[in-house]
């Protein structure tokens, strides 16, 4: 939606308390693709696999499938025992359609995210949703960081940063709508300092929206 040559969302944003909860109630019972499910693999295998996501779509879904494209944690989780497909988001072609796709803090990594929406939507069943979570750049630490006049913390393998309107601009241009959007953080773990940035996040997102460290966007096909 556009209107004066600027975006107009078209939906009311929200915020939710867990988005890993969002993603899991709209996997239950369906057929599932998640693009970069091998991301922290290592991390997570064998010790911590029910802090990871995949496993818990798995156990969640009636169907999943994991892709990802890089070859050395893909390999790990095989090694690990569980199989996952090696396979570029950007450009594969899996032969078979799903009610979900998840994607989830992985586009903010693509060199063509136009083209890996456009082939994600692909894969989707009639009606189905794609799911994208991604880091939002109006997150208050970056606004608390550039008035002071601080370098932003940006991971070296982020290459790009969306606003949601971004996603409304892509939607429009290949003909999809975006249904739903809800702000919310990732709860951090670790030291003291990690789980107090953490809180005090969540608890300026919730009741400024925009001021979350992420986002999430549900997409189908218009």
């Amino acid at each position: 939606m556009q209107r004066n040559e600027t975006v107009r969302l078209g939906v009311q944003a929200g915020w939710i308390p867990d988005a890993k909860a969002y993603l899991l109630a709209h996997c239950r019972n369906r057929s599932v693709l998640n693009v970069g499910a091998a991301g922290n693999v290592e991390y997570y295998l064998p010790q911590r696999k029910h802090l990871w996501l995949h496993a818990a779509l798995a156990d969640a879904a009636a169907d999943l499938v994991g892709v990802d494209v890089d070859a050395e944690s893909v390999g790990y989780a095989e090694r690990a025992g569980v199989h996952l497909v090696l396979a570029n988001c950007e450009t594969m072609r899996l032969d078979r359609c799903f009610d979900v796709v998840v994607l989830s803090e992985v586009i903010e990594h693509l060199d063509a995210p136009g083209m890996a929406l456009k082939n994600l939507m692909a894969h989707l069943n009639p009606g189905g949703k794609l799911l994208i979570t991604t880091p939002n750049p109006s997150y208050y630490g970056f606004v608390v960081r550039t008035t002071a006049r601080l370098e932003l913390n940006i991971y070296y393998d982020h290459v790009v940063s969306f606003y949601p309107e971004n996603l409304v601009a892509m939607c429009n241009r290949h003909g999809y709508r975006m249904t739903d959007l809800k702000f919310f953080s990732w709860t951090g773990t670790g030291p003291a300092n990690i789980r107090i940035k953490s809180w005090m996040a969540r608890n300026i997102g919730k009741v400024f929206h925009r001021l979350n460290n992420s986002f999430l966007v549900a997409i189908e096909a218009a």
